[in-house]
């Protein structure tokens, strides 16, 4: 598939999810779930962070028990 026929099937998809909405308001939802996305992609980076720190000694928030730490990363940030 080459990069124009994947943008055709894009817009295709696009304009049949917009159905009867006009064009103007459609970016509403579009936008929102762009954003949703953001924040998804900005907290599973975060909690990537946190779960590094959970591990590092000289963090603030360092855990010595491995099994915890492994139990907690799971419970909050990759489940």
């Amino acid at each position: 598939m080459t990069n124009d026929e994947f943008n055709s099937t894009l817009w295709g998809a696009a304009d049949k999810l917009r159905g009867s909405v006009a064009a103007a308001t459609y970016k509403y939802p579009v936008l929102g779930l762009v954003l949703l996305k953001y924040v998804s992609d900005m907290f599973d980076a975060q909690a990537q962070v946190i779960v590094k720190r959970l591990a590092d000694p000289k963090a603030e928030y360092y855990i010595p028990d491995e099994d915890s730490r492994r139990e907690i990363a799971t419970q909050f940030f990759l489940a």
